[in-house]
């Protein structure tokens, strides 16, 4: 599968940090509401909550991504930490970027290295050389002797 379609909007990914005092390790629970504000003043705000799994044997990535859309600005990042009672206000978080946010210092961490953005060159699919012969696959059973056993 390949994904040609153009880039659509921007984004933001965040990953929660906790103080293993008051939270878990990895803030599994948290709530996470990013507001941004557009070019006419007009505010929104999405609302995430980080979860450890959702199927059976499954895990979820720790990174909580934000779809922002064109010309969204994030005014601020506001996280309800498991175990707490006040929520937690982030500031200083743009676009198109991916940050750490620490339990208890208000402090946005920009993440060490990039995901890399590379092009898949289009597969020249390996057929088979032509023959004059025709395979057909059958798509109604054929019948067959009736077999009893004991």
């Amino acid at each position: 599968m390949r994904n040609n379609i153009s880039h659509g909007g921007d984004f933001l990914a965040l990953r929660l940090q906790a103080n293993e005092t008051t939270s878990n390790r990895d803030a599994i629970g948290a709530r996470v509401e990013v507001t941004t504000i557009n070019p006419s003043s007009k505010r929104q705000t999405q609302v995430k909550t980080l979860r450890a799994g959702s199927g059976f044997l499954a895990q979820s990535s720790k990174w909580l991504h934000f779809g922002l859309g064109n010309k969204n600005r994030v005014e601020r990042v506001t996280v309800h930490w498991p175990g707490t009672s006040q929520p937690e206000e982030f500031r200083g978080v743009s676009n198109n970027d991916r940050f750490i946010l620490v339990q208890g210092s208000s402090r946005v961490a920009k993440a060490l290295g990039r995901h890399p953005v590379s092009t898949l060159d289009p597969a020249v699919p390996d057929l088979p050389p032509q023959t004059g012969s025709v395979r057909l696959a059958l798509t109604v059973r054929l019948p067959g002797p009736s077999v009893s056993y004991r």
